[in-house]
């Protein structure tokens, strides 16, 4: 039985190129993490990083995405607190 390949999708090479990058101060902001574990992750292979020259930047979409996986649902169902009565 032969197994298949599936590539992921690719972006056309104007939407990759378009897309915004962030330095690793304004991504750290962002993820309320500090830049030398941004740059620890980076070079464990846990988040992607675009180098450019020395330079290390993250695709935005790529940390909300990272976000969005970090988050977890809630275990308990919301109840409004009512602290006026």
């Amino acid at each position: 039985m032969a197994t298949t390949k599936v590539r992921p999708e690719r972006r056309s090479e104007s939407a990759a190129l378009s897309e915004r990058l962030l330095d690793v101060k304004e991504a750290s902001s962002l993820l309320g993490l500090k830049p030398r574990t941004l740059y620890k992750m980076a070079y464990a292979g846990r988040l992607p990083v675009v180098k450019i020259g020395r330079a290390s930047r993250f695709r935005l979409s790529t940390l909300q995405r990272l976000i969005e996986e970090w988050e977890r649902p809630s275990t308990r169902p919301f109840q409004a607190v009512d602290y006026y009565h």
